[in-house]
C-alpha cells in the first residue's frame, strides 16, 4: 500500500506550462501574491508568507521573534525532526514534552511541568490532520506570557471547536511538501498576526532586501537592510 499518491489534473500541467512559456517570473511574480492571498482568505487571517519549505518558514519565524542562544522552546517528543531543528538553527534549546494518547499532540500537563524562566515559546504539532489540544495550550501560553507557534504542517483545514488550526497561536507554519493535505512539491507558508513580524520575515525570506516591487522585473535600487536567506517560493511552484 502506497503511503500517498499525489492528485493532479490538466489544469496543473497548463499552469506550469504557462509559467515556463512566459519566459520570465520563474522565481518571483504575481502567482505567489495570489497564492498568499487565497490562503489568507481561506484561513481568515491578514498575513501569509509563502516559503520554499515549512522548515524555512519556521526557522525564519523563530529568528524574527528574536529567539536565540540561552532560550528554551517546548516541542513535542513525537514530531518530524524539522520542529526541533528550527529551534537548534537559532541556537536555542528544544525542550521535549510528552504527548497525550487521544490526539498524539503535546500533553498540556507535561508542558506546564517543562516551563522555566528560559521558556520563550511552545510549538505544538497538529499531527496527521488531527488538531492537538490547542485551546488548552493557548491558555497555558497566554497565562505564562509565552509565544505559541503552531506547527500545522500536516493539518491544513482541520478544526478545533469550529476554528481552523493555524489561527490559535501568535503564528503558524504549514508545509506543502508532497505528503501533505495539498502540495506544491516542496514549499510551505507562515501565518502571522503581527505586521512587525510579517515585515521582518519578508526581509529574512529574501536576502534582507527591502523590496518596493518585483526585484527581477525592475532596475530600481533596492537596499539590503538586514541579514537574510534565499527562502523564497518560486513562481512556478506557486
Amino acid at each position: 500500500i502506497q503511503l500517498f499518491k499525489i492528485y493532479w489534473d490538466e489544469d496543473d500541467i497548463k499552469a506550469v506550462s504557462d509559467s515556463v512559456r512566459r519566459g520570465m517570473n520563474w522565481a518571483s511574480g504575481p502567482n505567489i501574491e495570489e497564492f498568499e492571498k487565497k490562503l489568507a482568505e481561506y484561513l481568515g487571517v491578514e498575513y501569509v508568507l509563502a516559503f520554499n519549505s515549512g522548515t524555512s518558514a519556521l526557522h525564519s519565524a523563530l529568528m524574527a521573534y528574536g529567539i536565540k542562544e540561552g532560550d528554551e522552546v517546548i516541542v513535542p517528543s513525537f514530531t518530524f525532526i524539522a520542529t526541533s531543528n528550527a529551534v537548534l538553527m537559532v541556537g536555542a534549546k528544544p525542550v521535549f514534552a510528552d504527548i497525550e494518547e487521544e490526539r498524539y499532540g503535546l500533553d498540556p500537563e507535561d508542558v506546564k511541568r517543562k516551563i522555566t524562566s528560559k521558556t520563550k515559546a511552545i510549538i505544538p504539532v497538529h499531527y496527521g490532520g488531527c488538531p492537538c489540544k490547542i485551546s488548552e495550550l493557548k491558555e497555558i501560553a497566554d497565562k505564562s506570557n509565552i509565544l505559541l507557534i503552531e506547527d500545522a504542517a500536516e493539518s491544513f483545514g482541520a478544526k478545533e471547536n469550529g476554528k481552523l488550526v493555524g489561527t490559535f497561536g501568535d503564528s503558524a507554519m504549514f508545509s506543502l511538501c508532497q505528503t501533505k493535505v495539498f502540495t506544491t512539491g516542496e514549499g510551505g507558508f507562515m501565518v502571522v498576526k503581527s505586521r512587525d513580524l510579517y515585515e521582518k520575515m519578508k526581509l529574512l525570506r529574501s536576502h534582507g532586501r527591502a523590496e518596493s516591487g518585483d526585484y527581477f522585473a525592475t532596475g530600481e535600487f533596492m537596499d539590503y537592510v538586514s541579514l537574510g536567506f534565499n527562502f523564497r517560493m518560486p513562481y512556478i511552484v506557486a
